[in-house]
């Protein structure tokens, strides 16, 4: 039996490893900061050939203005892992390259405007300090690692928009 996925979900098949689920939850996701009126950027964390990125930015572009994404990654693999990542998780360091090319092609096939594309490449300890995003109403953190993780929790939490639905 063939599977034939629908749109956006086809054309981002081959930029993601992203379980379909997940892909359909950060879909309903950027639909909801739009209809919602939730304000601020779009922020990934982790953005290896940018399946996901896409589908976020597909799904808010009926925005107006239109959401900036801002899309962190080294693309040279993933980092050193620290003791809480655990012993196995070392064999990964450099493993899973992704490609800001392939991020480019995927976004062109979803016809998501280059000018809501914002590429911060490195490791998120020397681009974070870097960047300004004064708020966000939606943030993808997909970075496998500990020490990543918080530092994208440490640095985007705090302007995080609040949902309505939370508040």
């Amino acid at each position: 039996m063939f599977l034939t996925l629908d749109e956006p979900y086809r054309s981002v098949f081959p930029f993601t490893q992203a379980h379909p689920i997940r892909q359909q939850n950060l879909v309903r996701l950027g639909e909801l900061i739009v209809k919602e009126n939730i304000p601020g950027d779009i922020v990934e964390c982790g953005v290896l050939d940018g399946g996901t990125a896409a589908l976020m930015a597909w799904a808010s572009r009926s925005a107006d203005p239109p959401r900036s994404l801002h899309l962190f990654d080294a693309w040279e693999g993933l980092p050193e892992t620290t003791a809480e990542d655990g012993a196995g998780a070392a064999v990964w360091t450099g493993e899973v390259v992704g490609s800001p090319t392939r991020v480019s092609a995927v976004m062109k096939t979803l016809r998501v405007s280059r000018e809501r594309i914002n590429f911060h490449r490195g490791w998120f300890d020397q681009t974070f300090p870097k960047v300004y995003v004064p708020q966000v109403a939606l943030a993808h953190v997909d970075c496998d690692f500990y020490e990543p993780t918080k530092l994208c929790l440490d640095k985007w939490y705090p302007v995080l928009s609040p949902s309505p639905h939370y508040s």
